[in-house]
């Protein structure tokens, strides 16, 4: 049994190869470039491979058995996720856990969770085993995104008002990945929505990081348009734009508030609370 890995080098996937590495697993981690290697883990194997490449796709699922699938943020990124789904299916592959988009659903409301729906219906529809991990917002969003702004201005600048979110950490959903893919749980074929067990606003989370910096974090709603105005200085499309911008009205809607156990029956304990991120990862 010998797992291939997309999405690898993303947050999600470095901790979905921690945790393959932690328990012994024999797997191959999928890298778009050979320099990309440097960002996995110690010890993990890789084979380069391109979404936009159809013959390095059917050259990395050769001798593997199952498949981790994350796709990244683009605008082909269903037609990338159907295409390895596709090849998936010619290769015999067994079993396909995936990640997707929050509530992801043809007739969402949020552009991000339709595109990733699109993807989900393609492997639901293969007859492939799978296990979709639809996924709340990520507590390591304000240490890779917004890290960065939180050092230099002492707060955080973002346009989701007071609503709330169950925010997961992505070492937990690497875990439960890693469980499934390793059969230490089973989930086969279903849909599962996946969430920390607390449901805060980010002034709840300023407050949280605040506590464990022992410095004022304050945490600054602004209006969509300034938003943008950053996301076009910092030279993305006008496609992901407007992707982002209904994700965060889907937010601002109230939908990531619900809170939901599968996380802790994959876990076979309580998922991480927002307090014991911090706190790991206050330096970050």
């Amino acid at each position: 049994m010998s797992i291939l890995v997309f999405g690898s080098t993303g947050n999600n996937g470095r901790a979905v190869v921690q945790q393959l590495l932690q328990q012994g697993a024999d797997f191959t981690a999928a890298i778009t470039h050979p320099d990309r290697a440097k960002l996995l883990p110690k010890g993990a194997k890789h084979i380069v491979c391109r979404f936009d490449e159809p013959t390095s796709i059917i050259e990395a699922l050769a001798s593997h058995s199952k498949v981790f699938l994350l796709v990244p943020f683009h605008e082909q990124m269903v037609a990338w996720g159907k295409r390895v789904i596709e090849q998936a299916k010619s290769a015999n592959i067994q079993q396909i856990i995936r990640i997707t988009a929050w509530d992801a659903a043809l007739d969402s409301a949020s552009k991000m969770s339709q595109l990733h729906s699109q993807i989900d219906t393609s492997l639901v529809d293969s007859g492939i085993n799978y296990t979709i991990l639809r996924c709340n917002s990520f507590m390591q969003n304000f240490t890779h995104l917004y890290g960065a702004m939180i050092k230099q201005k002492k707060g955080f600048y973002l346009a989701e008002g007071n609503a709330k979110s169950a925010f997961v950490s992505t070492d937990d959903i690497g875990e439960a990945v890693a469980n499934l893919l390793l059969e230490n749980v089973r989930r086969d074929r279903m849909i599962l929505d996946i969430t920390g067990q607390e449901l805060l606003s980010n002034i709840d989370v300023a407050q949280i990081i605040s506590d464990e910096l022992g410095a004022t974090i304050l945490y600054h709603s602004i209006d969509p348009t300034v938003v943008n105005k950053g996301y076009r200085a910092q030279g993305l499309s006008e496609w992901k734009i407007e992707v982002l911008g209904s994700l965060t009205n889907y937010i601002n809607s109230g939908h990531a508030a619900r809170i939901c156990p599968e996380l802790m029956h994959l876990l076979g304990r309580t998922p991480t609370s927002f307090r014991s991120f911090a706190h790991q990862y206050k330096q970050c």
